[in-house]
């Protein structure tokens, strides 16, 4: 009885796999009219009859942007016919600073989330200030349905941009047939406002501050931002100086201190430098404020950031999943060994009862 246990319970599973599987098969597949067997929606009553609305969100199915997704409001910002709820849509953008300096850069972060049941891949997502004819862009390989990614796109405000409300246009452009695109926007306004350089020559202002805007941080080293600041005023400043918005992703050291006195018509050079935190990659914007009593500046800096490479395997390692490997083999050839004897066990006995 004992040498036909795995047999049987063979068997068993078998017949159990079947059962469910053919249980499936009969299932009545998901009906998406009123009176069908199963079928679980609402039904809108109208002149011309009952129309299915499977979503219960009480837009008819013939005329509901999103049929399997509740949207009450039928949102379709960009007019393609496809609800927000279950469409490729921008659910973000950030720009910081909240305004457009002169001869300053300028980031903006945009949020894409897939709400479409299937993959949109060679996406492009483009930053415009079309006023001022500024562009960037960045591909997107791949977003997974029910994926969220972020962008961060830099565009440099010139020097002597007109100081009046621009629209900053965040455009997101697919594929959606070969040699034809698909593209939506959203714009929002951003005022520029004055900067300390224009046209080559500083602006009557009380301080002016010049720096590296944009570094990329090494692993080990991090990045140095050298800066210079020129009191324009009558008489001796003390400026504090200080870093803001970096806590959750890195760290920073002003060197040659957070204070400054620079006598008037004078200047003083300094340098920022920049840490990430283990783990951290990607585009980062961080402020440098320089502080007076009477004048205040604050100044976003860019940092990027490489995705650090995988360490290599070390050779203590590389020796211990060889063994575990070795040992894999050996228990599996064990293992195949005793069923084939086993087997023949079997065998052997059925002779011996038949004599």
């Amino acid at each position: 009885m004992a040498n036909t246990t795995p047999r049987t319970a063979f068997i068993t599973v078998l017949l159990l796999t079947i059962v469910c599987a053919l249980a499936i098969g009969a299932s009545p597949a998901l009906a998406v009219f009123p009176g069908d067997p199963g079928y679980r929606g609402c039904v809108i009553a109208t002149s011309d009859g009952a129309l299915a609305d499977v979503d219960c969100d009480k837009a008819p199915d013939p005329f509901d942007n999103c049929p399997f997704v509740a949207n009450p409001d039928q949102v379709d910002r960009d007019a393609n016919g496809i609800g927000d709820a279950c469409d490729l849509v921008i659910d973000e953008i950030d720009i910081e600073p909240d305004m457009a300096m002169q001869g300053r850069s300028m980031l903006t972060t945009v949020g894409i989330f897939n709400a479409r049941a299937y993959p949109m891949r060679n996406l492009i997502v483009k930053v415009e200030v079309p006023k001022l004819g500024l562009v960037n862009s960045e591909e997107i390989s791949l977003i997974n349905p029910g994926e969220r990614t972020l962008r961060e796109l830099v565009v440099r405000i010139p020097d002597c941009a007109p100081l009046k409300l621009t629209d900053v246009v965040v455009i997101v452009e697919y594929p959606y047939a070969p040699g034809q695109k698909e593209a939506f926007s959203q714009a929002i306004k951003v005022p520029v406002v004055p900067g300390e350089t224009c046209a080559g020559g500083v602006i009557d202002d009380k301080t002016v501050v010049n720096i590296i805007e944009m570094q990329d941080i090494h692993p080990q080293t991090g990045a140095l931002y050298p800066f210079t600041i020129h009191n324009n005023q009558p008489e001796s400043k003390a400026y504090v100086l200080s870093v803001i918005g970096m806590d959750d992703w890195g760290a920073s050291e002003i060197n040659p201190g957070r204070v400054i006195v620079i006598p008037p018509g004078e200047s003083r050079e300094g340098a920022i430098q920049v840490w990430s935190y283990p783990g951290v990659s990607g585009k980062k914007s961080f402020t440098f404020s320089v502080q007076a009593r009477d004048d205040t500046k604050q100044i976003m800096l860019l940092a990027n950031i490489p995705q650090a490479a995988r360490s290599p395997v070390s050779p203590g390692a590389q020796l211990f999943i060889g063994v575990i490997a070795f040992l894999g083999i050996l228990l599996l050839i064990a293992a195949i060994l005793l069923y084939i004897k086993h087997k023949g066990a079997v065998k052997i006995e059925r002779k011996t009862k038949k004599k």
